[in-house]
């Protein structure tokens, strides 16, 4: 190399990796730990993809920005935050960041709330009072990296602080938006209800205006003011919401769980679960089935 070659060789940044992945293990059965590092790199953003179990991310260091929709949050260092299964969000950091994440499946957190009397089950959005979580976060990584040292008490210490984690998670999750509630229009309601019991039947926007006896006009503008969906978009997210439910659960193909919730063209069942959860069926059944949640980097932004 000559001594010009070695200058301009100076003069280049040094490379920018994005975030690594330095423990991803087990924490129990049915929840995994995933710890990543991100040190001094360029800004980086990942494509939006979604999951079947819940997500409860926690940062030690730096802070790292999700994108749910048009709405945007940032979780810092010290704070915590859950998303809620099926949620599809995009993650973006600036340089440096030190963070954690509990992949909780949905079945043990249902029945931690059970016990806790939870009246609703995770919200998108910061956990309050997340300082205990923090520090219980910090001992989990720590025991968790004993247990896969094959330390069998680590293990069961994992197991416990874990659950402690989930349950203080739950009690400061954030209460349920306005687009949670239940419609405030008895019609609406009770369409909302007809259509979250018949979803697999052929329905029509027509027929469910003639179930709420209003015009198709007048049914489709309450429907939307109600909800935030057109009557539609409520029906095929409620046929992909249970499509997703079966292949989690392992419980059939692709093809059957398209024709049983309702979509006669499978083909078409595919690219709209795509389009809503950021993979293709067969990539959801593979990735729910063998616990592993894929992230996949975009190039880095600007």
């Amino acid at each position: 190399m000559t001594t010009a070659q070695m200058v301009a060789c100076a003069r280049l940044p040094p490379p920018a990796p994005g975030a690594r992945l330095v423990l991803d293990t087990p924490a129990t059965p049915r929840v995994r730990l995933r710890v990543w590092r991100a040190e001094d790199c360029e800004p980086r953003s990942y494509r939006a993809t979604a999951h079947a179990d819940v997500e409860l991310t926690w940062l030690t260091e730096g802070e790292i920005g999700y994108a749910v929709g048009t709405r945007r949050l940032d979780v810092v260092a010290g704070s915590a935050m859950l998303v809620p299964s099926d949620t599809e969000h995009a993650t973006s950091f600036p340089s440096r960041m030190h963070g954690s994440a509990l992949h909780i499946d949905r079945d043990t957190l249902v029945e931690i709330a059970d016990a806790l009397g939870c009246a609703h089950g995770p919200v998108l959005g910061l956990v309050r009072d997340a300082a205990p979580l923090t520090a219980l976060g910090s001992v989990l990584v720590e025991e968790s990296t004993r247990a896969e040292r094959g330390d069998r008490g680590a293990l069961l210490a994992a197991d416990a602080i874990a659950e402690a984690m989930i349950a203080i998670a739950l009690r400061g999750a954030p209460p349920p938006d306005d687009a949670k509630r239940a419609p405030r229009d008895p019609s609406i309601a009770s369409a909302v209800r007809y259509i979250e019991a018949a979803y697999a039947e052929p329905l029509t926007v027509d027929g469910m205006a003639r179930a709420a006896k209003m015009s198709r006009f007048h049914f489709s503008r309450r429907f939307r003011d109600e909800t935030g969906r057109s009557p539609y978009r409520y029906l095929v997210d409620v046929r992909l919401a249970r499509a997703a439910e079966l292949l989690r659960r392992g419980r059939c193909g692709v093809t059957e769980a398209s024709l049983s919730v309702g979509f006669s063209d499978p083909s078409r069942f595919a690219r709209m679960f795509r389009a809503r959860f950021g993979a293709a069926p067969s990539q959801w059944s593979e990735a729910t089935r063998t616990r592993v949640v894929h992230a996949l980097p975009a190039r880095a932004s600007t």
